[in-house]
């Protein structure tokens, strides 16, 4: 969406994809008090967001929907670096989908330093899914055809 340069359009479609990742997690982790249970439902929003069953399996990339789901673990570190990652790569390469592989690639490394081992394996598995989700964004990239941040 930010590719289109339509910032209010990017930004709102980020605060509802990263609220619905937010949410998930934060409500199972409050009901359920078990870390499982807020793991698995992130892993699940993800997976929701990314292959939804009303539009035939065909969603989002899942960037923002995992974004949500690393600032609802406490405390939010990880998350917060994550981002920081996105927007260093972004402003290095005006390339959202460098930003957004490179973010989600090393997101399980931050939860590793933090100590978090589960939160690190959700966060891997969830990598490797935006990877894939990814894998057009890198031929194009390979070809030197993907758009840049602000140029559709």
């Amino acid at each position: 969406m930010l590719r289109t340069g339509k910032r209010w359009a990017a930004l709102a479609t980020l605060l509802a994809d990263a609220g619905k990742g937010y949410v998930a997690v934060r409500v199972a982790g409050d009901y359920f008090g078990i870390q499982l249970f807020p793991v698995l439902a992130g892993l699940g929003v993800v997976l929701g967001h990314m292959f939804p069953v009303w539009l035939r399996f065909k969603g989002g990339k899942g960037v923002a929907a995992f974004i949500g789901v690393l600032f609802a673990f406490r405390p939010p570190v990880a998350a917060v670096l994550t981002c920081l990652t996105w927007l260093t790569m972004a402003w290095a390469t005006r390339y959202s989908s460098v930003a957004a592989l490179a973010a989600a690639i090393v997101a399980p490394l931050y939860f590793l330093l933090l100590g978090t081992t589960l939160f690190a394996l959700l966060a891997a598995v969830l990598a490797t899914l935006i990877v894939f989700a990814h894998r057009a964004n890198i031929a194009r990239l390979l070809r030197g055809e993907e758009p840049r941040i602000g140029h559709a």
